[in-house]
């Protein structure tokens, strides 16, 4: 299963839904956390209740805590090397 995480808020659920529809990305779930404070808590939450394996991310930050509390994160950066290198 493919599943987005966003830290967008739930207000903007179907613009991102249809953002993420209309690059052809797989998606079989989105998830908005909100951003704000509390983000990276909000996701790793997300990750664990919904047995995400492999997690990427754009913030390292982000990337960082989740590392740091048990979850698989990469960065975006090593989405984009497995994608063109495999």
């Amino acid at each position: 299963m493919i599943c987005f995480v966003s830290a967008r808020h739930g207000f903007l659920y179907e613009m991102t839904e249809r953002q993420i529809k209309e690059s052809r990305a797989p998606m079989d779930k989105l998830i908005c956390v909100g951003a704000g404070k509390g983000t990276k808590q909000r996701k790793l939450e997300a990750i664990r209740k919904n047995r995400i394996d492999l997690f990427f991310d754009d913030n390292r930050k982000v990337v960082t805590f989740l590392r740091e509390n048990g979850a698989n994160a990469h960065s975006r950066e090593a989405l984009f090397e497995m994608l063109v290198v495999g």
